[in-house]
């Protein structure tokens, strides 16, 4: 065989063997463009947008949400960051006012107004937050109106146990045997795990598009939350329900175990805990 053939053979094998970049990644490492600070990862990206337009930019960048600020450490870490690293003055952080005036982030924590380090405080018709680097990058309330660069976060890479998914920083198992949400509850903790805890609308949004791309079983899959009182409904975890994730904005029973239906796009809904349908279980390490 000529040489030159044992060469272009030997190539060939070595770019069948390389691997993408997203596969290179180790456990712990960030997606491109992000930044690890402390436990999560962050992407400031310069470009001046609208709050809609920041939400729409992070998404696309592997189902990252805007960035939370949810405690004084976090907000004091970031900000030594984008000091140090970057010069845009402002960026969109993920602080909004609820229909019921109530400022949240995205996680649906509700914001320590009293506690965090303002630039100003919001006012009645600022309906978003932003962070303000010539004031330190201390928060302010602004409306949807305005541009400001795009703060974006994520989960570092993780490496998920045998039989679960990795999906945007989160590991998951799809049980696909009918049962109560009880046993339901009880097979996840035997694989390690429990029943999924949803944190934010986006990470919804992902956990729903993932059930939708693998094209699973048309049919509803218990997740980690239900009635603790009459018609008040929490996760596993002891916070309550974003009300965005309700299809009708609310349960229909007052004690109930909750699911996420393909009938509404897969938001929850609320059921008879001794039903049967599938679930999807979260990793717990």
């Amino acid at each position: 065989m000529p040489l030159y053939v044992v060469a272009l053979i030997w190539l060939a094998s070595l770019a069948s063997t390389t691997p993408s970049p997203e596969s290179s990644r180790l456990p712990g490492s960030c997606p491109p463009k992000f930044h690890r600070v402390r436990d999560r990862c962050y992407y400031p990206n310069g470009a001046h947008i609208h709050w809609q337009d920041c939400w729409d930019s992070c998404a696309a960048h592997g189902g990252a949400q805007i960035a939370s600020l949810e405690t004084l450490d976090e907000h004091e870490a970031l900000v030594r960051f984008l000091i140090f690293s970057f010069s845009e003055p402002t960026y969109w952080v993920g602080g909004v006012k609820g229909t019921d005036c109530v400022w949240r982030w995205m996680s649906g924590v509700p914001l320590p107004l009293a506690t965090l380090q303002w630039y100003h405080p919001p006012r009645e018709y600022h309906d978003r937050t932003w962070i303000y680097l010539y004031e330190n990058y201390k928060l302010g309330g602004t409306s949807d109106s305005d541009t400001n660069a795009c703060l974006c976060e994520t989960s570092p890479l993780i490496q998920c146990p045998f039989g679960y998914v990795e999906v945007n920083g989160l590991c998951l198992l799809f049980y696909n045997v009918k049962s109560t949400w009880s046993e339901a509850r009880e097979w996840c903790r035997k694989e390690q795990g429990d029943l999924l805890v949803i944190r934010s609308r986006q990470e919804h949004d992902v956990v729903a598009g993932r059930i939708m791309a693998m094209e699973l079983k048309d049919d509803s899959y218990w997740v980690g939350a239900r009635a603790k009182v009459a018609h008040f409904y929490q996760w596993l975890t002891g916070d309550s329900l974003l009300f965005g994730l309700w299809k009708y904005g609310h349960p229909h029973t007052p004690d109930g175990c909750v699911q996420l239906n393909p009938n509404f796009t897969f938001h929850a809904s609320d059921d008879d805990c001794m039903t049967t349908a599938y679930a999807i279980c979260r990793y717990a390490g």
